[in-house]
């Protein structure tokens, strides 16, 4: 703008100079002279109003296109951080202005601390999945050790994804996650698909299944848990459903309620594992004592890896059920990107984000190796490829029925963890979604007093119980 105004003043400057060198030098100007500096003088007045006027100004409504609004909104939205609470009202506000879509005050509140990210995203990844999911491994990949490395080689993937987050979540700390990412790479389409299918699909139907499944393993115990859960199939589907509106309640209760609760049975969950490592080297070391036939010799011993025929694969079906071994393993890892949605609820994400991520898929990438390895210490390889309920399987060779009664309950309780982060992050993306009206606006509804974004969970509540698994 500096550049227009000061052209404007060198040209008033060297008219004013003409006029005061042409007066001195003529004496008394003739009428001619007069006129034509008048003349000049004035078409450089009426040219200086006419850049002032169009110094700052904006262009007429007309030619603003609704392309234009959304630039104009998105290149605000890179301006908004945390130190900059107006700029969040001004953002809403154009938003407002241009959709009349939501309110201007739709804001979560940042109360989440890093030992609660790290709750959320270590109690959504350790859920069912590392209980059940090693035997269908070690079945794809063709023996214990190449399980071992599939389970290897997924952590490692893993966690080139989560630096992918730790970064993206810094930059964009904002409700929605992946919805708000996709959104500014691909456009309002990619954005409005991933929330359409997570919210129909992806999101409730994870829900619905972990909770099922964590069912089956209370309701039943070890018979149930194995595969023989169709007797009391209603039964089962009634506490899952139950499961998720106790669950939903509770994060509709706010964010820090949601998060203590999630806390706990995280905590929970990670002394369940400890223990199954312990508990493997303990049975292992002591069946070594006494001489007995260890399976930890047989599946992880560095002579066997190079018996011939061992594997029992040849190297094309090998590669292939390598890959398909690690579809299994990723599957046990689901969630570990799920923190971005927590990014507007998070305090100083820009440095709690990288460690929240970074620290706990470490932490549960290194816990499933050694869980893994506990497994392959007391059951031998068939035992683990043959197994639908692995954690009841090893229970049971440990201390009988009553063991595995009480890793039953276990897993019920690591299912529930993982189903609670999930339905607290995922209730996040609709409701972005909505408060940005590419949702209906009635989800960007928030409690007075919790700040929690209830009608999006209660939305999210209503597919869960939909998508639960129907026995045939």
């Amino acid at each position: 703008h500096q550049g227009p105004q000061v052209a404007i003043m060198e040209s008033d400057r060297g008219v004013s100079r003409n006029l005061s060198q042409n007066a001195a030098t003529a004496g008394s100007p003739t009428s001619s002279d007069v006129d034509e500096n008048s003349a000049v003088a004035a078409r450089t007045s009426e040219f200086g109003e006419e850049l002032k006027g169009l110094v700052g100004k904006p262009p007429p409504l007309a030619n603003r296109t609704r392309s234009g609004q959304k630039q104009e909104h998105d290149s605000l939205a890179f301006r908004v951080s945390d130190e900059s609470p107006s700029a969040h009202q001004e953002l809403h506000h154009r938003r407002d202005h241009n959709s009349n879509s939501f309110s201007t005050n739709v804001r979560l509140s940042r109360s989440l601390r890093i030992v609660d990210g790290l709750g959320v995203t270590i109690g959504i990844m350790v859920g069912s999945g590392v209980f059940a999911s090693p035997g269908e491994v070690v079945d794809r990949s063709g023996g214990t050790r190449l399980a071992l490395l599939a389970w290897t080689a997924s952590s490692v993937l893993v966690m080139l994804g989560a630096l992918c987050y730790a970064e993206l979540g810094a930059a964009f700390p904002h409700a929605g996650g992946d919805y708000w990412f996709l959104r500014l790479a691909y456009g309002e389409w990619a954005g409005f698909a991933f929330t359409w299918t997570n919210f129909f699909v992806l999101k409730t139907g994870s829900q619905a299944i972990i909770l099922y499944v964590g069912s089956s393993y209370l309701i039943g115990g070890a018979e149930e848990a194995k595969g023989d859960a169709r007797g009391n199939g209603w039964v089962i589907s009634v506490v899952a459903v139950c499961s998720v509106w106790i669950l939903t309640g509770l994060n509709c209760l706010g964010v820090k309620f949601g998060s203590i609760v999630q806390n706990g049975l995280t905590t929970l969950k990670m002394a369940v594992l400890v223990a199954v490592c312990i508990i493997g080297v303990v049975f292992a070391a002591t069946r070594a004592q006494t001489g007995a036939s260890s399976a930890a010799k047989d599946n992880l011993g560095l002579n066997a890896a190079f018996e011939p025929g061992k594997d029992h694969h040849d190297f094309a079906n090998t590669g292939m059920g390598f890959a398909l071994a690690m579809v299994a393993c990723l599957w046990a890892f689901d969630g570990w990107a799920d923190v971005a949605f927590l990014g507007e609820e998070l305090a100083n994400p820009k440095f709690a984000m990288p460690v929240v991520v970074l620290v706990s898929v470490g932490t549960v990438a290194f816990l499933f190796i050694l869980v893994n390895i506990a497994y392959m210490m007391v059951l031998t390889e068939d035992e683990i490829s043959s197994s639908h309920a692995l954690a009841i399987d090893f229970a049971q060779t440990i201390g009988g029925s009553t063991v595995a009664g009480v890793f039953a309950f276990a897993v019920f309780v690591s299912s529930v963890g993982s189903a609670n982060g999930s339905i607290l992050t995922g209730g996040r993306v609709f409701f972005a979604a909505a408060r940005d009206g590419r949702f209906p606006a009635i989800l960007a509804t928030l409690g007075e007093n919790s700040r929690s974004p209830y009608a999006a969970l209660i939305a999210q509540g209503i597919i869960d119980q939909n998508n639960r698994p129907k026995l045939p």
